[in-house]
Formats: structure tokens, sequence, C-alpha cells
């Protein structure tokens, strides 16, 4: 979406709308909570139905920034999307080798040393200064960097320092100086609770072993001795959020003793749907205050459980706002407990690699839904093609798949036509699931 300049930068797009309407079309940026810089244009759409738009907007150094993008009319808005981008107005990108996941050095890593990439926009060579400092500005560490060729890699041993959050700053010295800053965190040993993060492939490691997930969506503590028995390890559970905190903590203690890991919302006692949070009978793209305190308060009541896996926050979500929402969730619930992912699901590929940076695992429900004359919705084929795209474009994150365990029928009484997957549908889907390096 947008794309800058060393002196400004400036979002483009595409406005498609009737002919003839008249909208204006406005753009807001702000950094660390503060408006940096506003812009708008009035347009009547063409009768092509589409406008081509180019609007400048003052920005305040490199660095994260929060976009804003609405297209409104006199009766009100039309369009409202939100974006964190990082902009970087300095000749060259820097990219995290090392930390890759939630821009955190984990103790239990053989990998201690931060690691990242320097590209040069420009030709080689360069010459770079770094240094990293702690959150009170006490530089810990100053030395040159000599980039040679369009793309190097560099590292800087972590031994010793302190755990705590940590600022890069990589400033270049030459003609097209500028600086550029990224924060990342050296984590230690909790006191107590399990570590459960990604590695580098997206795969799950709790206290640093491989675990892979075999479990259901959907479940409750009567299927807790049939799961025992078949040796699942895992289990989502829709509901459980709306319980009193005692209530949760006791399933929780069940499920430990049944060998399950647990996975549940954080919304507490609010239901969420495609498009919202249903509090007091009303549905907002937003979470309220209220519910947010709540929220903090059961993973801090939870996240020392050793059955709690993680946090499920989202199921098909649909609407740019909420979508915002949950992405600066995302990174509250990061903060809350670092030690536990957060998991979201969609239905297709294109959804899961849209809500990049909304969660660490994203589980694809793609059911293929046969029917009793021996057709499918989609075909199941088509979730090895989801899988494989997944895994190209979501780099670091998890890729789980949820295989179709139910019959379309039990939705509805009129629906006759649908029948359940048989064993070997269902093998063939998870086993395909699996050799596109699905967790």
């Amino acid at each position: 979406m947008p794309s800058c300049s060393v002196l400004l930068p400036v979002v483009k797009g595409t406005l498609k709308a009737l002919p003839q309407r008249s909208l204006s079309i406005r753009i807001a940026a702000k950094k660390e909570g503060k408006l940096t810089g506003f812009n708008s244009i009035d347009v009547k759409v063409p009768e092509s139905g589409s406008f081509e738009f180019s609007l400048p907007v003052s920005a305040k150094g490199s660095g994260n920034y929060r976009l804003i993008l609405m297209a409104a009319e006199p009766e009100g808005t039309v369009f409202y999307e939100e974006k964190h981008v990082e902009l970087s107005l300095v000749p060259f990108d820097l990219k995290l080798v090392n930390p890759f996941y939630r821009n955190t050095i984990y103790a239990d890593q053989q990998e201690r040393d931060l690691v990242f990439d320097i590209i040069l926009r420009g030709s080689p060579p360069a010459l770079l200064t770094a240094e990293i400092a702690d959150m009170n500005g006490k530089v810990f560490k100053h030395t040159e960097l000599k980039v040679s060729k369009s793309s190097s890699q560099f590292r800087i041993h972590t031994g010793g320092w302190l755990p705590g959050s940590y600022i890069l700053k990589l400033t270049d010295t030459g003609k097209n100086s500028g600086t550029l800053k990224v924060s990342f965190r050296l984590a230690s040993h909790p006191a107590s609770g399990d570590v459960i993060r990604l590695d580098a492939n997206g795969n799950v490691l709790i206290n640093g072993r491989r675990f892979f997930p075999r479990g259901f969506i959907g479940g409750g503590k009567h299927s807790f001795p049939a799961l025992r028995k078949g040796k699942f390890n895992i289990i989502q559970v829709y509901t459980l959020h709306l319980a009193e905190t005692e209530k949760i903590i006791e399933f929780l203690d069940q499920a430990l003793d049944n060998g399950l890991r647990v996975i549940f919302s954080p919304f507490h006692k609010i239901r969420c749907g495609f498009f919202g949070f249903n509090e007091n009978g009303k549905l907002s793209p937003r979470l309220s205050e209220k519910g947010r305190q709540r929220m903090e308060q059961l993973v801090n009541a939870v996240k020392m459980h050793p059955a709690l896996f993680g946090y499920y926050l989202y199921d098909e979500p649909r609407g740019a706002e909420y979508c915002t929402e949950l992405k600066q969730i995302y990174h509250r619930l990061s903060e809350l407990d670092p030690n536990h992912p957060v998991i979201g699901l969609d239905n297709t590929a294109g959804g899961s690699i849209n809500l990049k940076g909304h969660c660490d695992i994203h589980v694809l429900d793609l059911y293929p839904s046969p029917t009793k004359e021996n057709t499918f919705s989609k075909p199941p084929a088509s979730v090895c093609r989801n899988i494989q795209t997944m895994t190209e474009k979501l780099d670091t994150d998890g890729r789980w798949y949820a295989p179709q365990a139910f019959d379309r029928n039990s939705f509805t009484k009129t629906d006759t036509l649908h029948r359940a997957m048989t064993y070997a549908e269902t093998r063939c889907t998870v086993f395909g699931a699996i050799v596109q390096m699905s967790d």
C-alpha cells in the first residue's frame, strides 16, 4: 500500500466505486501514538469506476507507523483500513534473522547471537555504525559495519547481557545518511510455567522440545477419556472463556490430568463472531476498555498453568476495523504472556496470509464437505495447494490444518445432500497438509 522516497512517504492506491460518486479520501499517519501527518483529496469517481490516487503524508524519521485510510461521503465512512508499516527513510533495509519469533531471543535457544541482514538499495560499498542500547538509552555495544555486497549478514554476540529489551540502531555514515531502529528482547527462563514458542520453521517447541499437535477444535470435559485413550494431546474449546475464572482453572486441571493442552479465547465472558465483539448485546469491531481489562485479568490468571497451550484470538474474522483491532490485541497478548502462542483460524490461504502479523499460528479450516454423490464443495487436493501457498508466504509463522470431523447435514435438518468424510479422505487431506509443511 504505502511507498516512499527518501524525502517524503507517499500513499498510493486505487479507489473503485460507482461512477459519479463523490468521495473524500483521507490518510493519517501516527508514530508512537502521535499524529505525524494528515492529507485528503476530494474526488468524483469517473465513468470507468476506478480512480488512482497518490497522497503524500508527513513522517518523522524511520520507524513503525500506523496508517489510517478512509473513504467518506457526507453520510458517513464507506471504507476504513488501518495498517502498521515499517518506514525506512534510509538507503538500506534490515532483516532480522535471529530473533525470528516475536523479536525475542529465548533462553532455551542454541543461537543466542543477534543476527541480521543488511540489504543496500544502492551500490556497495557502504559504511554503517551499529549501536545497541537498553530502554534507558545506555549503550552496550558500538561497532562499525562495512557492507561490501548488496546483501551482507552480520552477527553481534549477546553473551553476558542481562535479560530485557534492547534497541539496535543502524546509521549510514555516507552522503545518504539516515538512522534505522529496531527493538528486540532477551528473555530469561520463567520462574515457573512452560515456554511454548516456534522455531525458525514454524514448528512448536515446548521447553525446547518439539511438539506435534494432535487434537480437536471444539470439545469438552466429556471427551477427555476418549482423547486420552486415543493419545491426543491438544483441544480447543469455544466456550471455556465464558465461565468463571475458577471454573476455567478447574477445566485446565482436568485437562492436565488427561495429558491435554488447551487452547481457548482470552476474551473473558465476551462472545466473538466473524465481525466483532458482542458485549452487552451490542456487536462492535472494537473491544471495550472493560473488555480489555477482563482479558488481561484472565491471561494473568492462567498464563502459568501447565495445561495452557495458547490463546484462540479469532475464527474467520471479517472487516478491516475488526481485523485491525485483533492485530493490536495480538501484540498486547504477546506482551502479557510472551511464553504462549496466539492462534488464529481462517478458511482460505489468502485469508491467513492477509492476517500475517495478527497471530503466531495460522489454522486453515478448509473443508471438502463431500456429498452423497461423491462430489466436493472443495476438492481435497485444494487443501494441499492452500497449505503450500501458506508455507511459501508465511515464513516462520506456524501453519496448522484442521481436518473436517463433522457431517454438514448435522447443521440443518433440511440438508440431506452431504455426508461425513471417510477415514481415507481424512487421511489424504491430513497427510497432504503435512507434506506441504503444515505442522
